[in-house]
Parts: C-alpha cells; structure tokens; sequence
C-alpha cells in the first residue's frame, strides 16, 4: 500500500492489512490521504488500484457539516495529540463512526483514522425518529401494548390516546388495556381481537371503548404482534357515525315523506278527474238543453268553464305522469332512438311538419322506452307552445365516455336567463302550459341517472340537453 517501504513500514503495512476495521493514514499538517487499507475499500465497495486514487472529498457527502474542510480540522486536531471521536457521512448511502489519533511511523507526523460502518444504525435512528414524530403528532390514538400471561399491559402512550381517553401515560402505564377501556359487554369481542393479532393478523374493527368522558366509537387497528410489544390504533368516528346515523334517519324521514306526498298526489290526481269530467258533461248538457236561448254572454261564460275543466284535466294529466315515474316504471333495455322519434313525429304530425324538424344520427341507448319517449314528447311539445308558425327544431346526438348526451334545439324566442333556474319546477307559474311537462322530463332524466339542463338566449333561441348513460339506473 506505502511506496518504497522501509522493514518497518512493510511490519506496519501486514498489521495494517490485517486490522479487521477501515483504517485510513492522513498527513497530520494536510489531512492528504496517505494509505487505506483493503477494509476501507470493502466499507465503500469500492476497488481502486492504488491509494492515490483516494482524496477527502471521497469520503465527504459535501453538505455541511461533512465537507473537506471539516474533515480536515479533526485531522489537525488529532495531530495535536486530541483524540478525535465523531459520526461522518461519507456520502448519500453510508456512514461510518470514524476514530482519530496521531502516530508516528518512521520519524514522521501522521494520523491514523479506523472508520467503522454505521449506516444501519443510523438508519434505525433515523426511522425511530421518524416514528415518534408520527407517535407523537398523529391523531389517531396509539397505544403501544406489551403481551402478558393475564393480557395486554400498557406500556406507552401518546398525546392523543390522553386527550381522548382522558387518562395521562402516568396513570395507566402497567394497567390491563382492556380492564381500562373495554365495555363489558364487549370484553369477547376484545379477547378474539387479541388472539388474531397474537396469531400475527392485522385487526381492523369498528369499535365502542370507554373514555373518561364515557363511550365513544372508533376503528381499531391493531398491528402484527412483535416478540416484545405490539401497537393498537384508536381512530375516533363518533361524530362520523352520529351524522351518518342522521342522514341515515333523514333519509327514511324523507323517503317517507316523498311516498306519502307521491301517494297523496297520484290519489289526488286520479280521484279529481271524474268530478272534472262530469264538469265538462254537464256544461255540454247545459248547453244542449238551452239551444238557442243561449245568449253571447253566457255562452262565452261555458266556454269559460270548459276551458278550465280542460286545463284542469290537462294538469292532472300531468300530474299523475309525473308521480308514475318512479312508481311504474318500466325495465330499461335498448332502445332505438331513431326509430322511436320517428313514432312521435307521426303522433304529432298535425302540429308538426317534417320539414320543421331536423333529427341528427341518434344511436340506440338502454333505456325504459315510454319515459324517454315522453321526454322527447314534452321538449317538442314546449318548443311548439312558445315557438312561431316557421319554427324549426333540430334534434342531435353525441356519445360520450359513459353516457348519450341529446339535444334539442329550436330557433324560437328564447327564454330570459331569470327564467332558465325556475322552469322545471313543478307547477312552474310563469308557464304558458300546466307547468309539469318540464318537471316529468326532469324526473325521468334523474330516474336513469342522467341530467337535464337548458341553454337559452332570449330571442335566438332554446336548447334543451339531457343525458342518458350508458348503465342507466
């Protein structure tokens, strides 16, 4: 390893290869690496053909602290007969504890450096550290459990478990875990969670544990029993499982509500209709019997009543279409759209001429085949009511990821942007009809899943779009 070695270098030179530790000779007044011997290069897994090939910035990260000059100022510390003891990071993957001492070899100042590798232990400090920062600074509730011949005994714990439960690492510290915090009715249940975690299962429960504030629920986690100690997590849900046992609760309470409202109106709508009925039969009998003696102003007085008995009844209509959405719906399977407005254009061919519509490529989409029908009834039925005598609709289709997004648009005269969050509410007011149509299209979109939304301009026009996806429901 030395050049031009004397008898006494080349004695040296066997101790020096023999040592089992790292050793490194420095020039005490330079700090220049002189000699290293086989285990250094071991240390580094590295493999140089001489010494020379080997400076202090090889064995330096780089970064404060561990930069060559620092090495350099223990090297002339040790020189000075002070016995240097210090941790290096030599670089990004080890880190050796390293040993300096002046020596004399052949009349000359030198330092002799023994480097022994402690890159495991420091990553174990590093990983403790890291531990009881997350120890100390997680929510959860960290109990650290050594196992027992009676059971599991106390044996830390964190700033959460104390805020939670109550209890300071002081107080319970060697008390049974399960005495302390374990409903009795639930002690099985925290026997069985022992026993897998003593089998080496990791243990996920929600469960119920007492605090000093009284009960409170958590998911428990327990981690692999080690041969001296193994962790229970507590991770507080009470609040959780409260707002999820009341939107449960809210939800049955609406649900209810809904069905009996849906049942008051579809019993509603179905018993006013013979009443209107009869109405419209004796306003027409009334008007046969009279004949000629009816005068102008009573005649425009019956037109009166049977217009509204019409309207009423038109309501109803709507009405009970509306509650039969959900109620008597049909099964979704394919339907082809095409082929399906091609049966409506020919429903509403007196009021609406081929040339006034423009229908698009429309695919075939899973659906329930009357509601959607409806729908398409409904949209062109209201581009009819607002629209001109040279009104013009165009239906169209585009697929995209997971659903069928339609449209149907018209050139009539728009609706007010004040308007466009009001018109499908039930029994919209401001409308020209009964005010359902839009709220059946509405609920029949959100029956398959899909939306249904308005884009207007007033004076340019309406286009109403809706999607269908493609596993409705």
């Amino acid at each position: 390893m030395i050049e031009d070695e004397t008898p006494t270098e080349q004695a040296l030179g066997t101790l020096f290869e023999s040592i089992p530790d790292a050793i490194m000779i420095h020039d005490a007044e330079t700090g220049e690496i002189l000699a290293v011997n086989d285990q250094w290069w071991a240390l580094f897994d590295a493999s140089p053909a001489t010494s020379h090939e080997c400076s202090i910035a090889d064995i330096s990260v780089g970064t404060q602290p561990y930069t060559k000059s620092s090495y350099v100022d223990y090297v002339q510390q040790a020189a000075d007969r002070d016995l240097q003891v210090f941790e290096w990071q030599a670089d990004t993957h080890h880190w050796v504890e390293i040993t300096m001492r002046q020596v004399t070899i052949e009349g000359k100042r030198q330092v002799c450096a023994v480097a022994r590798d402690i890159t495991e232990r420091k990553q174990q400090e590093q990983e403790l550290r890291s531990y009881e920062i997350l120890f100390e600074n997680t929510t959860d509730c960290i109990v650290e459990i050594r196992p027992t011949a009676d059971g599991p005994r106390i044996q830390h714990v964190n700033s959460a478990f104390e805020e939670v439960f109550g209890y300071t690492e002081a107080e319970i510290k060697g008390a049974h875990l399960d005495d302390l915090i374990v409903p009795d009715e639930r002690m099985d249940e925290a026997t069985e969670i022992n026993r897998r975690s003593a089998e080496g299962t990791k243990v996920t429960r929600e469960v119920v544990r007492e605090t000093k504030d009284g009960r409170r629920e958590f998911l428990l986690r327990s981690a692999n029993y080690q041969e001296e100690f193994f962790y229970v997590l507590y991770t507080d849900i009470t609040e959780r499982k409260q707002h999820e046992r009341q939107l449960r609760e809210t939800k049955r309470d609406l649900e209810q509500s809904n069905e009996k409202l849906e049942r008051f109106a579809y019993i509603a709508a179905h018993d006013l209709q013979e009443p209107m009925r009869m109405v419209e039969a004796y306003v027409d009998l009334l008007e046969q019997e009279l004949g000629d003696d009816l005068d102008d102003e009573l005649r425009e007085y019956m037109e009166f009543a049977v217009g509204g008995a019409e309207r009423m009844q038109a309501m109803l209509d709507g009405l009970l279409q509306f509650c039969r959405v959900e109620t008597a719906g049909d099964s979704f399977e394919p339907v082809d759209t095409c082929e399906l407005l091609a049966e409506i254009q020919s429903d509403l061919h007196l009021r609406l001429s081929d040339d006034q519509v423009t229908i698009g490529v429309l695919p075939t989409v899973t659906a329930d085949r009357d509601q959607l029908a409806l729908v398409f009834q409904h949209l062109l039925t209201n581009a009819l009511e607002h629209g001109s005598e040279d009104l013009h609709i165009e239906i169209t289709a585009t697929e995209r990821d997971t659903v069928t997004e339609f449209a149907v648009a018209d050139d009539g005269p728009g609706i007010p942007e004040y308007r466009q969050d009001d018109i499908f509410d039930l029994f919209d007011t401001d409308s020209e009809g009964t005010g359902i149509g839009l709220a059946v299209c509405q609920q029949i979109v959100h029956r398959h899943g899909g939306e249904i939304w308005v884009d207007s301009t007033e004076d340019e026009g309406t286009t109403f779009h809706f999607t269908i996806p493609d596993e409705p429901g």
